[in-house]
């Protein structure tokens, strides 16, 4: 088995490098690990070289990835559909949402053990031609990691709180877009709405708990379709809405539909933005479906996996008919 390290310098707050290189170097050696470090250069440069490494050989490869949500999406990108890759993540970017999915996260710093993990299949979401690793947002949350991106060029305002800062700026313009969606073959929503995310894992945003119910081994799809609604109930609902309660509250079932699928499909009316992993793309339609268990992820050692105690038909599902 060979070892891949793959550095973002961009991510969180680019200062860990130099740390974290000294800490694969010792511990390797000590080893005796065949491995690599790479920094990488420039936004999608981890996928390709990901890909030229796998094309190489059939031997297994581990890929740890060193950075944030957008880092890791991009070394998913290089792995699937290959067969002999597994992938970790050290979770050194500013949201750090896929990692929350799983219990002691003290644990994905630690190279010794993340090195000592096992790999467990997980599901992969497939939109267009591209896979995802974590939740597809779309209006209102994808305006906000806009926005975030903006605020963190301000070194007045600290990394943890500009999502939160994000947030106000992003109330106060236009909240809501036109969105046509399908679940499952059917025409569910062709109207303005204020978000809609898409998600395998359950958090965004820095630590939302927005898709609660959501599972990495499920096999589904989780979406959430938030309707159009005034800014205040949209404040009252932020606290539930971060600590995942949002669906058992009284405003929460009335604006908030939560459906598992298997598919769905958006169009919009002019060329979109949409928040992958963190990452900002635009798009004029979205085709997305979930691969189950796509992937390999590395779990470290002493952590494990979150799963909902929620079944399917525990779910409280909104009329879609407005």
């Amino acid at each position: 088995m060979k070892y891949h390290f793959i550095l973002n310098p961009s991510a969180g707050k680019g200062n860990q490098i130099s740390i974290f290189e000294g800490k694969i170097n010792e511990i390797c050696k000590r080893n005796a690990l065949d491995y690599d470090i790479h920094i990488t250069q420039a936004q999608g440069e981890a996928t390709e070289y990901v890909k030229s490494i796998l094309s190489e050989d059939k031997e297994l490869h581990r890929f740890y990835a060193f950075g944030g949500d957008g880092t890791f999406s991009e070394v998913v990108n290089g792995i699937y559909p290959h067969e002999n890759a597994e992938i970790g993540l050290v979770p050194t970017g500013t949201g750090n949402d896929f990692c929350r999915n799983f219990t002691e996260k003290e644990n994905f710093f630690d190279i010794e053990k993340q090195i000592n993990g096992a790999s467990e299949k997980i599901d992969i979401l497939k939109y267009n031609d591209k896979y995802c690793i974590n939740m597809l947002n779309i209006g209102f949350d994808c305006n906000v990691v806009c926005n975030t991106l903006r605020v963190k060029k301000n070194r007045l305002i600290p990394n943890k709180l500009s999502y939160i800062a994000a947030l106000v700026i992003t109330l106060f313009e236009k909240l809501f877009s036109h969105q046509k969606i399908t679940i499952d073959g059917e025409t569910v929503v062709d109207r303005d709405i204020l978000l809609t995310a898409i998600a395998n894992g359950s958090f965004c945003g820095g630590g939302f708990h927005a898709i609660p119910y959501a599972s990495l081994v499920d096999s589904t799809l989780d979406i959430s379709i938030v309707e159009k609604i005034s800014r205040l109930k949209f404040i009252s609902l932020v606290g539930t809405y971060k600590k995942g309660t949002h669906l058992d509250t009284k405003a929460g079932k009335k604006c908030v539909s939560y459906i598992r699928a298997n598919s769905l499909k958006m169009e919009f009316n002019t060329p979109t933005k949409i928040c992958v992993d963190g990452e900002i793309e635009v798009a004029n339609s979205l085709d997305i479906s979930v691969i189950p268990k796509g992937i390999s992820f590395i779990i470290p050692q002493g952590s494990s996996m979150i799963c909902s105690d929620k079944s399917v038909s525990e779910l409280k599902y909104v009329n879609l008919a407005r």
